[in-house]
């Protein structure tokens, strides 16, 4: 009597070991990329919760803003965002994913706090996308109030 294994049942278990192999790549894979989107939203309500609290602290005796583009958010001090400035501070969005929506009022990229009562310049969403699936979204919304929640 022979011992050991045959070709086929080692083909066999070969097969099976990548098939559960390849499964648990793209589930980390899903994972990680459902994790990046959730990580960028809580960055941006956190930029505009300090937008907001610095201006109605009267840090500085400024406003502050908000500059969205499709990889970054700036924040700016005062009423007027300008690129360049040596007091911005700009936080690039993970490649991963991107804002593919800026719908506030006035067809504008920048939102501002009033001082004092923290009402800002705009209003309307973001939308950010998960450039792998860009069916897997996030979208915060500004109200008028100053208030901001994420969906």
């Amino acid at each position: 009597m022979k011992k050991g294994f045959t070709l086929l049942e080692t083909l066999l278990v070969t097969f099976i070991v990548l098939i559960i192999t390849s499964i648990s790549v793209y589930s980390f894979y899903a994972l990680n990329s459902s994790q990046s989107l959730s990580k960028e939203d809580s960055n941006i309500l956190s930029l505009i919760e300090e937008a907001r609290g610095q201006t109605l602290a009267s840090e500085g005796s400024y406003s502050y803003g908000l500059h969205f583009t499709s990889t970054s958010t700036t924040l700016f001090e005062g009423e007027t965002y300008v690129a360049g400035t040596s007091t911005n501070k700009v936080y690039a969005l993970d490649p991963a994913t991107a804002i593919s929506t800026i719908a506030l009022t006035g067809s504008t990229s920048d939102v501002y706090f009033s001082k004092v009562t923290g009402i800002p310049s705009a209003t309307g969403t973001l939308t950010i996308t998960l450039l792998s699936a860009p069916t897997q979204t996030k979208t915060i919304t500004i109200f008028a109030t100053g208030l901001f929640q994420s969906n």
